[in-house]
Parts: C-alpha cells; sequence; structure tokens
C-alpha cells in the first residue's frame, strides 16, 4: 500500500526575494501544512507569469540527491488573463500576485522542495525568481488510543473503535470502509470511530471474515503506536470474523444427549417444570475482568414442542420474549398419569434460528410422577 503525505505550501513572492538557508518542515503522513505561516511577502507589478516549475528531490542518507515524480501542483491568483485584465484596469499598473502550492509525496523520507518561476513585469523586464528551498522531513503519525481492534468478535456485541491520530486534527478528513469476503461494500462511514453496532447484528455475516479500511483524506493511514521505542509500521486495515453465541436454556429437566443421561425426577404439580427459557450468551473481558452478555435474535423462535408419550401435552403452549429472554410455558395432561405413579417422558423442540441453516431440535427428558 502506498504511504501518502500531503503537504499544502503558500508561497508570496516579492520583487526581491533573497535565497536565504533553507528552512526545515516537519510533518506527518497526511498532515496539511502551510508556508510561511507568518508575514508573507508579496509579488508586485507583474504583468504575467512563466516557466513555473515545481521540483522534489529526495535526500539518501550518504547526502546524495534524486529527482522524484510528485503530484504537487500549483494555484495562481490572479492568473495570466485576470492579470491582462487588472492591469488594463490600472492603466498599465500590474498588480501583486499569490502562488499556492499542495499535492502529496507518495514515500517517506526526506526531501528538498524548490519552487520557481519566470514573470515580466510591468517595467518590461523579466525577471527569474526562484523560491528559497525547503527541507521536508515526513514521518509517520502516533494514533491516539494503544487499544487495536480483536481479530474477532460474537454476534450481538457492541463494540465502537477510534483510529484517530494525534497530529490529523481534521474531525472531517476520517472516513471508513466495511467489506465482505468478496470485497462488496458492506458499510461506509464518516469520522474515525468505527461503529461494529450495526455488523454485528446481521447473522448472514456469521463465520465471514470482514475487512475493515479507515482513511484520512480517502487515504489508507501508516501510523505508529504510542509509546513505541521500535520502528514499527502498522496500517489502518484490519480483518475480523464474527462469532456465533451459545445457545443456553434454563428448565428443571434434563437434557437428552450423550454426555448427560441422568434421569430427572419431576413432580406432575410441579408449575416451575411447565417453563423453559432460551437464551444466548457470550464472555467478554471488560477492565480484566468476564462479563456474560446474553441475547436473543429476533429471528429465533419456539415452532412447536412435541412429546413421547403423545399425550403427555395439550396444545396449550404460551410463548413470549423479555429482554434476551425467549419463554415457552408448557400445559400438562391433567389425565397423563391416571392409575400411574410415574412415566418417563421426551419432549422434543422445534426451533429456528439466524445462526445455522433448517429447523434444529432439542430434547429434554424426565421421569414424572404425582
Amino acid at each position: 500500500m502506498k504511504k501518502y503525505f500531503v503537504i499544502v505550501l503558500v508561497f508570496i513572492f516579492d520583487l526581491v526575494f533573497g535565497q536565504g538557508n533553507h528552512s526545515t518542515i516537519n510533518v506527518v503522513t497526511l498532515q496539511n501544512i502551510s508556508i510561511p505561516d507568518s508575514s508573507p511577502l508579496i509579488f508586485q507589478h507583474v504583468t504575467e507569469v512563466k516557466n513555473v516549475s515545481i521540483t522534489l528531490k529526495k535526500i539518501f542518507d550518504d547526502g546524495t540527491f534524486k529527482k522524484v515524480s510528485h503530484n504537487i501542483k500549483y494555484y495562481q491568483t490572479p492568473n495570466n488573463k485576470e492579470l491582462i485584465r487588472l492591469t488594463n484596469q490600472y492603466h498599465g499598473r500590474a498588480p501583486s500576485v499569490m502562488f499556492t502550492l499542495s499535492g502529496s509525496i507518495l514515500n517517506p523520507g526526506k526531501y528538498e522542495l524548490e519552487f520557481s518561476l519566470n514573470s515580466l513585469t510591468d517595467f518590461k523586464k523579466p525577471i527569474h525568481i526562484k523560491t528559497k528551498k525547503y527541507f521536508v522531513i515526513v514521518t509517520l503519525p502516533t494514533i491516539s488510543s494503544p487499544e487495536e481492534l480483536a481479530t474477532s468478535y460474537f454476534y450481538g456485541e457492541s463494540i465502537k473503535y477510534s483510529f484517530a491520530m494525534n497530529e490529523l486534527t481534521d474531525p472531517t478528513a476520517y472516513s471508513y470502509k466495511i467489506f465482505d469476503t468478496d470485497r462488496k461494500l458492506v458499510i461506509y462511514g464518516q469520522g474515525n470511530i468505527i461503529n461494529l453496532d450495526s455488523i454485528l447484528t446481521q447473522s448472514n455475516l456469521i463465520g465471514k471474515e470482514l475487512f475493515i479500511e479507515g482513511y484520512y483524506n480517502n487515504q489508507i493511514i501508516h501510523y505508529k503506536k504510542p509509546y513505541q521505542n521500535n520502528d514499527g509500521i502498522y496500517s489502518t486495515n484490519w480483518k475480523i470474523k464474527i462469532k456465533k453465541p451459545q445457545l443456553n436454556f434454563y428448565t428443571i429437566w434434563a437434557t437428552n444427549n450423550k454426555k448427560n443421561k441422568k434421569l430427572r425426577y419431576i413432580s406432575f404439580f410441579n408449575e416451575r417444570s411447565k417453563d423453559f427459557m432460551f437464551t444466548y450468551v457470550f464472555t467478554k473481558k471488560v477492565f480484566g475482568k468476564v462479563e456474560y452478555v446474553f441475547i436473543v435474535p429476533n429471528e429465533f423462535r419456539i415452532l412447536r414442542v412435541e412429546s413421547n408419550p403423545a399425550n403427555f401435552l395439550t396444545q396449550s403452549i404460551k410463548r413470549s420474549k423479555k429482554g434476551p429472554i425467549y419463554s415457552i410455558k408448557l400445559s400438562y395432561n391433567k389425565n397423563f398419569l391416571y392409575n400411574r405413579k410415574w412415566k418417563d417422558v421426551e419432549l422434543t423442540f422445534y426451533y429456528v434460528t439466524p445462526f445455522e441453516n433448517g429447523i434444529k431440535t432439542i430434547k429434554f427428558n424426565g421421569r414424572i410422577h404425582k
């Protein structure tokens, strides 16, 4: 990925502009600067500007120079056409001219920037003007937060992450994009805070890799971390994966699975035995402590409940959802234990969930007694 270093340079010249010593400009990636920053000189009595030249040279450690390509452009105010109009308007007296340079440098390091031009004054004398040269030293910005995005998050988590840089202070220049595995744009956001909340509630993205890119002036940022003494370079692009939480349930019945073969004795008259609560749960660390988070997606629902023997249940089943809990209340056939002391029963719940395809089942068992 290319590294961009934006520089905005403002030059205002007088007729006599001394060469002087080099001035040094220290900037970071994508940071806007202005030169000079106070008391600019004015280039007066100009009727025409010719042969504008912008030269950028990379300075190597051995002191050698190499001319490099760039996209730095100049902007002249007023332009030559306007200069002619103003000169005629003032009966041959030419106005002052200001030049603005803006653009970018593609690679980090040390550079020498030089701006020159030829002009014609109202004294009919051509004058060659060359700016004093500038050293431009480009370094990496520092990210404000030492934390990084994790490589995975659970469905239903609430995550916001800031990739603001200490030196890049224009909040309107930040933006980010989130792409799916096929590089299809999922979300575009403005600002330096990446909001993953809407992504982490899209069940169709579970198990898929997502790619996040953060921008400043539409460019990827290469940065360093605070309190870092090494030369590590990081970029505002990340890869994350959305994990599904685990289905949990609350009931006095035993689950009918290979790991749990214990027989659960359940009183026919115990009202609590009719209640089943379902939720999804995941854990996360907050300030070093583990917290449990409970959620139930809107798409989760119990379709039906069957019993074996079939005459154990009536058709009266109540469903409700409150917060992160999906509840089922069953109704027993009051004649089920007629002339019996006990009977083994198996319940099968049929449900749908956004985390898995098709209709799923979960079984419970118990020995029902009076």
